[in-house]
């Protein structure tokens, strides 16, 4: 991993596999036994820390968990009046997946300078 990316956006990466993932998944289902594993193995040969790479795999999959398709938007898609489904499904994907997006890329940033 050192020697092919920049660990700068190594996190950024993270974040938007994780991202990526939830679009279509679980975060605690999925996202997080999937990626997890590969953590410790990344931050040393990376010199990154772990609570870093493992705070912007949950960011980034919480930030787009509320996907019409993911378990989190798939709830609250089959607990809304069937009047508003439509216009909530588009929304949805729309409006609020790509607004957590961005907030988690910038959370990312921010935090690859703390941590």
């Amino acid at each position: 991993v050192e020697n092919e990316i920049n660990v700068i956006f190594i996190p950024l990466i993270m974040c938007a596999i994780a991202a990526f993932m939830s679009l279509f998944s679980s975060t605690l289902g999925v996202v997080t036994p999937a990626l997890f594993p590969i953590v410790p193995s990344i931050a040393a040969s990376s010199g990154l820390s772990e609570a870093l790479l493992f705070s912007c795999i949950v960011i980034g999959a919480q930030a787009s968990a509320i996907s019409p398709f993911s378990s989190g938007g798939s709830l609250i898609l089959g607990s809304c009046p069937d009047k508003y489904k439509e216009k909530l499904f588009k929304d949805l994907l729309i409006k609020a997946v790509p607004i957590g997006f961005m907030a988690a890329i910038l959370a990312t940033i921010i935090m690859s300078f703390i941590l």
